[in-house]
């Protein structure tokens, strides 16, 4: 008898395992808040955060298997697929051809990049690196333009700087110029790194550098704000979860301009490119601590999506999200804990391997790219609490 119980609980037990094992794997790897696990929210002092998984927009074109420099339709396709790189630390895409010179320069290939984050904005923005990052080939690197580790080295990470000091973070020297290295090299800089196998940060803003290599405290991916931003976004539409692929994180003063509010402004706002397995969707999802005035916003905003425009040109955004096979979803709050709320404005478009088949000569997401430039143009107004 006790044999069987036992053989009975065996069984109870290995069918548990098989069925959380089988919940996991349904849930989709998000690399988005992996890094921001990285991140101590200190370091988001700014209210700014731009960020993109390079290599999931390349893994999701079609033929796009390379090489860049290449003269065949796979080279295309991946130049196709990297051109719709609209979030994370430009320097990178804006080198991203010329990346044999800054593998050289910096100990980084800008190919073996998988995600790149930006943190802040110029002088002391953050630049944040994953992928293929090898600390013996970037320490090479970086002793040829006289860097040194840092006595004050973190716990977490090792800390490189010019001339083994903080005190050189922000100075600029002509005659330097590198247009390969990637952190200051174009105006002859030579920003501190923090780095170990498979990540780099760099910046011009050491204490926050500090903070960072020294690892501990909270960090961003643990903030009740961006847990429930990134969850109602990885939900839009509701169905399986969707990949966060690129992302714009931020304070509402970078959205709106202050002042004319109809309901409270939100704690944070997030822009994102969520990709699933039906369509790839950008998101519009505002963060309140009180879901009561989420509540109020989406009462507010009902009545104007439907006549939605944009302030530069007049143009509607019926127009603009129709012209790319786009459709807005039915505006929601998605309840979050301790009675906060997220307005979540989601808009459905074909996958990007259905967009590249209609259109294989056009970019990849230019949805998501319309949704930054509205977001530059300051034509989000339409959104507005």
């Amino acid at each position: 008898m006790r044999k069987t119980r036992k053989t009975c609980r065996g069984i109870l037990l290995l069918a548990a395992l098989l069925l959380v094992s089988s919940a996991a794997s349904g849930r989709a790897a998000q690399p988005f808040g992996e890094l921001l696990g990285q991140v101590p929210q200190a370091a988001f002092a700014s209210g700014y955060l731009s960020y993109a998984d390079i290599e999931a927009l390349v893994r999701a074109r079609p033929g796009a298997d390379g090489p860049l420099d290449g003269d065949t339709e796979g080279s295309r396709q991946y130049r196709l697929a990297t051109m719709g790189v609209t979030g994370g630390y430009p320097d990178l895409m804006m080198l991203f051809m010329m990346a044999e010179d800054v593998a050289q320069a910096t100990g980084i290939d800008p190919r073996a990049v998988r995600q790149s984050m930006e943190i802040g904005q110029a002088p002391f923005n953050q630049a944040w690196l994953t992928g293929e990052i090898r600390p013996s080939v970037l320490e090479e690197a970086l002793k040829k333009k006289d860097y040194g580790p840092v006595s004050e080295a973190g716990a977490a990470m090792p800390l490189w700087a010019a001339d083994g000091s903080l005190l050189n973070a922000a100075a600029i020297d002509f005659a330097r110029r590198d247009m390969g290295f990637l952190f200051g090299g174009p105006l002859g800089g030579r920003w501190p790194v923090a780095f170990r196998d498979g990540l780099a940060v760099a910046s011009r803003d050491t204490e926050t550098l500090k903070r960072i290599a020294s690892g501990g405290g909270p960090t961003l991916a643990e903030q009740p704000a961006v847990k429930a931003l990134l969850d109602a976004a990885a939900h839009a539409g509701g169905g399986r979860e969707g990949v966060i692929v690129q992302a714009y994180l931020l304070t509402p003063g970078h959205v709106w301009e202050s002042g004319g509010w109809e309901v409270p402004p939100p704690e944070l706002v997030l822009l994102a490119q969520a990709d699933g397995e039906d369509a790839s969707r950008v998101v519009l999802a505002s963060y309140y601590a009180d879901e009561s005035h989420a509540q109020a916003l989406l009462g507010s905003l009902k009545p104007r999506l439907p006549d939605a425009a944009l302030a530069s040109s007049g143009r509607s955004l019926e127009d603009l999200i129709g012209q790319m096979d786009g459709q807005m979803e039915s505006p929601l709050v998605a309840p979050a804990p301790e009675g906060a709320g997220v307005l979540l404005l989601s808009f459905r478009y074909p996958t990007q391997a259905a967009a590249a088949e209609k259109n294989p000569d056009a970019a990849s997401a230019l949805p998501f790219r319309a949704f930054v430039t509205m977001l530059l143009k300051g034509d989000l107004g339409w959104a507005k609490p």
